[in-house]
C-alpha cells in the first residue's frame, strides 16, 4: 500500500472521530501532531507532480501552476483543521503556506528558511488552538 493511500486513510478516520474527542493536553502535544501532520503533507501527499508544478516561476506545460499550488495548501489546510479542529486555523494555514511556497519557488529563501517557516506556523497555530480551545 503506498504512503499517500495509508495517509489518505488515517485523516478519514481522523475526519470521522472530531478533535474535540482527543485529550490533547498541552500545547507541546498539539505542536507535535501538527507537524506530523505537515511532514505527511509535504511529502507523501505533495508527491513530486505537485511539488514541480506548483511553480510558477518554473511551469510544467499543459498544468496551470495555481491549481497545483491550490491542491496543496488545500492539504495543508485540512490537516491543520483536522487536528485542531478550528477551521479558522486552516485559512490561516492556507494563506500562510501559499505565501511561503510561492516566495520558495521564486528563490528568494531556500528549502531550509522554507521549512522554519513552516514550523514557525504550526508553533503558533498550537498556541492559539490552545488558547482557544481552553
Amino acid at each position: 500500500m503506498s504512503a499517500p493511500v495509508v495517509a489518505v486513510a488515517i485523516f478519514a478516520f481522523w475526519l470521522s472521530h472530531p478533535a474535540d474527542h482527543y485529550a490533547i493536553g498541552s500545547t507541546l502535544q498539539l505542536f507535535a501532531a501538527l507537524l506530523i501532520g505537515h511532514v505527511v503533507a509535504d511529502y507523501p501527499l505533495q508527491g513530486d507532480f505537485l511539488s514541480r508544478a506548483k511553480n510558477r516561476f518554473n511551469p510544467q506545460p499543459g498544468v496551470p501552476w495555481y491549481q497545483a499550488l491550490g491542491a496543496h495548501v488545500l492539504i495543508q489546510a485540512g490537516v491543520v483543521w483536522l487536528i485542531t479542529g478550528i477551521w479558522w486555523l486552516g485559512a490561516l494555514e492556507l494563506l500562510c503556506h501559499a505565501v511561503i511556497d510561492d516566495t520558495k519557488c521564486r528563490g528568494a529563501i531556500g528549502f531550509d528558511t522554507d521549512q522554519i517557516l513552516h514550523v514557525l506556523c504550526k508553533a503558533i497555530w498550537a498556541c492559539i488552538a490552545i488558547a482557544v480551545l481552553a
